[in-house]
């Protein structure tokens, strides 16, 4: 056949794959890994695959761990190990020592699955010991799982107790002897130690095998029982946790095997359970949990995949009305899964915020559960995915790609279900990963390595978080008002244009995270709803500074909205489209010094000639330094953010004798007093009528003020 050459990461033969050849390692090493986490490292002169016949398939993943160099010959029957033995005398010791070193692994394997076994067996038996006494605690009448008190313990293997163990153990104790008095002095022993590793290994592996389905079928069988254990666990800790809250010591009740109680009040089935559980434990076992390898990038996807599907299910469950355990909740706020991968002292600071956490008033801002509960109750539509298509876009665009039929998409329409499981995994999984700030290391879960600060002092709050936009909003006024059209006919008035604030919601999501950002300004097609905007529940940089950015983001997407198509067409004058001519054909304005266009020129390629980049970063000039007096912008671009974001009246009176504002903030003054005289117009005609403005024209009234 010849020699061949697999770069690292590369997958030489995957399980499943059919045997036909004989792969000899000439350099380099190699991993066998099972689906249920067997790992096996073998190095230079293994035949991968010694033990499988001709036509089998075999039964682990073999990937190069680095470089490696694999010589392969044709394998139609057993003769043909024998003859490549002999075919290849000056490697044949190096074969015999590294199919020898192959069988100690197998049985070093066998041993700890048997352990692995008898560990599960034994757990079932005190878990069902310690769930009757939870019962008691708790007041609820055990249920009698033959699962459980049928259980047989696994049977000893026979593999690996002999004197087969013993005589590989000698051999590879004695291996720089017997490389020139044994395996040197006959080729034949070489082809019998082999042969008969071979056979050893075969037997072994069956073994193995019977360990691993002993395991999966324990697993499977007893589920009911670790989910009824897990829900009696959760009741019963609660009652703990109560009795210790009321000693009142202060202390915070242990949390301990949360993910089983989370696990278990989310009613996931057992495979989904198993895999999740399993995934999280080589989270925590992994050196680097933010490597960048291609393993710990898969792993970390397969984790997200498993936690919404969890995620989801948990949801809807808490939504048949059953109580929250803290776990549970502390899941759904945080992203928490494991005590220890969070760290003791994380682990109760988020069982306190969790605990304490104040919804808000207002209901702008949310954590992810809450915003979800809105969706799943009707009160919101779902958002818009990351193609821009929002919930019946979405059922319509499945229609015509044949995936749902009409029917399906009518009865999906309105379906609470079919809604919130389209926003959390649409919205809720894509605005996460976006927050977390490092898209390829992101994970869900939390870990205690994300948590860059101290937990209480990046929690973004309801309060915390309004009086970071009011910090905005006391700025430029105008920023969340938009046009509309009222009617009074009985006063003779079928059309009366005034502004109306329609404050953002902003979604604290589970991780934590150091970017924020707008996820869409309006919902549907209606201008006069609010804006969606995602943060991190613990976010790691200044929520002011995040706030004003985002502020930045809205203002540009909202006019982009409201002009359509014509949102660059300088024509029809806009924020936005007089932004685009501005940065378009900055280098031909002959306002702008030669200074000045190289900075708008460093500002495009920071923004990656993205206009709307630029334009949020004078905004957060604008907020942050122009409306204490601090000049940042330059004539051109202060001209447009101040005409269409104006500042409030306060800081235009702060700013009213500096040069740079005066003959700005007079312009708007005599704009303002026109439209002053025509509100008042209108004004005088209402209260000839009637003695009480109605609300619409009360408030623009206030507005026009401000």
């Amino acid at each position: 056949m010849g020699k061949i050459v697999v770069q690292k990461g590369e997958k030489v033969h995957a399980a499943g794959e059919e045997v036909s050849t004989i792969d000899i390692l000439l350099k380099g090493k190699i991993m066998l890994v099972s689906s249920d986490g067997i790992k096996i490292p073998v190095g230079n002169g293994t035949i991968l695959g010694v033990f499988h016949n001709p036509n089998e398939t075999y039964l682990y993943d073999y990937i190069a761990e680095e470089d490696s160099a694999i010589y392969q010959y044709d394998y139609s029957s057993e003769t043909d190990i024998v003859n490549t033995i002999k075919n290849n005398p000056n490697i044949a010791t190096a074969v015999s020592v590294a199919t020898v070193r192959l069988t100690k692994y197998f049985f070093d394997v066998l041993n700890a699955c048997h352990a692995r076994s008898k560990k599960v067996y034994d757990s079932m038996q005190s878990d069902y010991l310690q769930y009757q006494k939870n019962c008691a605690m708790v007041g609820e009448e055990p249920i009698l799982f033959e699962s459980i008190t049928r259980l047989k313990e696994p049977v000893e293997p026979t593999e690996g107790k002999g004197w087969e163990a013993e005589y590989c153990k000698a051999l590879l104790n004695n291996d720089a002897v017997l490389r020139q008095g044994f395996y040197g002095a006959d080729i034949n022993f070489c082809v019998g130690t082999v042969m008969m590793c071979r056979s050893m290994i075969s037997r072994v592996q069956k073994q193995v095998e019977k360990s691993s389905i002993y395991i999966e079928l324990v697993k499977e069988s007893t589920h009911d029982f670790t989910m009824a254990k897990n829900s009696i666990k959760a009741k019963a800790d609660e009652i703990k946790r109560q009795n210790a809250l009321s000693s009142g010591n202060g202390e915070v009740p242990a949390i301990e095997n949360a993910i089983d109680t989370i696990l278990s009040y989310s009613g996931v089935d057992a495979g989904t359970a198993t895999t999740f559980k399993d995934q999280v434990e080589m989270f925590k076992a992994a050196d680097d949990r933010l490597d960048s390898s291609d393993e710990m990038r898969r792993l970390r996807r397969d984790i997200a995949k498993s936690f919404y599907e969890v995620y989801e299910s948990a949801f809807f469950k808490s939504m048949e009305g059953n109580p929250v355990p803290p776990e549970v909740r502390m899941f759904f706020m945080f992203g928490f899964v494991d005590e220890n991968l969070a760290g003791k002292e994380n682990t109760e600071q988020l069982y306190k915020l969790a605990m304490s956490w104040i919804a808000d008033p207002k209901k702008k801002v949310i954590s992810a559960y809450e915003w979800l509960k809105k969706i799943y109750n009707k009160e919101n539509p779902p958002s818009k995915n990351e193609f821009d298509n929002d919930w019946p876009g979405y059922l319509k665009e499945q229609r015509r790609n044949g995936d749902i039929t009409e029917e399906e998409e009518n009865a999906m329409l309105n379906d609470p279900k079919a809604m919130t499981s389209f926003e959390l995994n649409n919205m809720l999984a894509t605005a996460n990963r976006m927050t977390f700030g490092t898209i390829s290391t992101f994970v869900p879960i939390f870990f205690k390595e994300a948590a860059l600060r101290p937990l209480e002092t990046c929690l973004v709050t309801p309060a915390r978080a309004h009086a970071a936009i009011d910090a905005v909003r006391d700025i430029d006024y105008s920023c969340f008002y938009r046009e509309t059209v009222a009617s009074f006919p009985e006063l003779g008035i079928n059309q009366f244009v005034h502004n109306v604030e329609v404050e953002p919601f902003i979604i604290l999501l589970p991780n934590v995270g150091s970017r924020a950002s707008l996820w869409q300004e309006i919902e549907g097609r209606k201008r006069t709803t609010a804006a969606r905007m995602v943060m991190s529940i613990f976010h790691t940089e200044d929520v002011n500074d995040s706030m004003v950015k985002i502020c930045g983001e809205f203002r540009w997407e909202m006019c982009r909205r409201i002009q359509g198509v014509h949102w660059n067409d300088v024509t029809d004058p806009s924020l936005t489209s007089e932004y685009s001519d501005y940065l378009q054909f900055y280098r031909k304005n002959h306002e702008i010094s030669p200074d000045t266009r190289e900075k708008i020129k460093n500002a495009l390629q920071k923004a990656r000639n993205n206009y709307r980049g630029v334009f949020v970063a004078d905004y957060e000039a604008y907020i942050k330094n122009e409306a204490l007096g601090q000049s940042k912008l330059n004539k051109v671009a202060r001209e447009m953010v101040f005409k269409y974001c104006t500042f409030s009246k306060k800081y235009r009176e702060a700013l009213g004798s500096n040069p740079q504002y005066q003959t700005l903030i007079e312009r708007f003054n005599i704009k303002q007093q026109s439209k002053e005289h025509s509100l008042g117009l209108i004004v005088r005609k209402v209260t000839s009528v009637q003695e009480e403005l109605p609300e619409e024209m009360q408030n623009e009234v206030a507005f026009i003020k401000m």
